[in-house]
């Protein structure tokens, strides 16, 4: 009999908003739906946690909340991208960035390419987390150059060009007969041979 209520508590607790614990001082609560979702037991609402995010000061919870972000990932991405666009407050743009950078997939690419170029604070922390996957950070740069390429300014050109001469060139020569006339080819012939990364 207790297992079984245990479960209708458990359930009743999956219904109820995390916000509405909170709000009400119930804290206890709180930590328990916390608890669920660190052990994959319910699923957390996104915008659930963005919303106690920006309602917390408590660093403990705000931790919390980046590991819960950080462990659905995968799941969240899509909406974490477009809520970052359109974020104003620095602190939650920069946790959601760390959450987005925490993981690479073909959805978050052109943004970590995106943050590489123009986000000098983030730089080579994303610089790392792109060289995990060379031949995917490769064929995306490629991508996002031409789809951009009327945009990019000189200085942007200097970061793909640093990117790219840590990638290595075996990418570029194995898609070489696809790459005539685009950015790519221009940028990984001015970039002297002795730079590249040795593999």
């Amino acid at each position: 009999m207790a297992d079984t209520n245990l479960k209708k508590s458990d359930q009743k607790l999956n219904k109820i908003s995390i916000i509405d614990y909170y709000e009400n001082g119930e804290l206890d609560k709180v930590n328990f739906l916390m608890h669920q979702f660190f052990i994959g037991a319910i699923k957390p609402d996104l915008y659930d946690l963005l919303e106690l995010l920006s309602m917390t000061s408590d660093t403990m919870l705000i931790k919390e909340i980046t590991m819960i972000l950080t462990m659905f990932q995968p799941s969240f991405i899509r909406d974490l991208i477009t809520i970052y666009r359109a974020e104003e407050y620095v602190l939650i743009k920069e946790i959601l960035l760390n959450v987005i950078i925490s993981q690479i997939n073909i959805v978050n690419l052109p943004l970590l390419i995106e943050q590489y170029l123009k986000n000098e604070k983030y730089r080579y922390r994303i610089k790392a987390k792109l060289l995990e996957e060379e031949e995917t950070t490769f064929l995306a740069l490629t991508n996002y150059l031409e789809m951009i390429r009327s945009e990019l300014t000189s200085e942007d050109l200097e970061w793909a060009k640093e990117l790219l001469s840590e990638i290595d060139p075996k990418y570029y020569y194995q898609y070489a007969s696809a790459l005539t006339n685009m950015l790519i080819a221009d940028l990984f012939y001015k970039i002297d041979p002795d730079k590249f990364t040795k593999k």
